[in-house]
């Protein structure tokens, strides 16, 4: 469901502009459904405002080319599954690296992409 400051419609794309209710501002293609950024020192959620912001490493898994936060992949004892592929992968495994990073926030379970910094407090090294 499309919602806007203009129209509801269920199989209509939102129009062309939109008054974002996160940053109370108009935006071209309604972006408030999509992707937000927020910086890596942030600590309250852009669109709730809560402070229950969980960071997490965006992966690449390089034989398969998936990329998607590490939450996406299967953990397991000896490591983590890739969900695309079906592979095992192990700490140090040089298949697989840390490319960026992302949060979500643990009250209204919006994503969010984290700006790029030097390093980004929190995450770990590739599993």
């Amino acid at each position: 469901m499309f919602t806007c400051s203009t129209r509801t419609s269920p199989i209509a794309p939102p129009p062309r502009w939109c008054v974002c209710s996160v940053f109370n501002r108009r935006v071209a293609n309604c972006r408030e459904a999509r992707l937000v950024q927020i910086r890596a020192d942030q600590s309250l959620c852009p669109v709730c405002k809560s402070a229950r912001l969980e960071l997490f490493p965006i992966l690449h898994h390089m034989i398969c080319a998936f990329v998607g936060p590490s939450y996406d992949f299967v953990e397991k004892e000896a490591g983590y599954t890739c969900p695309k592929c079906q592979r095992d992968i192990v700490s140090g495994d040089e298949t697989c690296e840390i490319v960026g990073a992302s949060a979500r926030c643990a009250n209204c379970f919006k994503e969010m992409v984290v700006s790029p910094t030097i390093e980004a407090p929190g995450l770990p090294d590739c599993m």
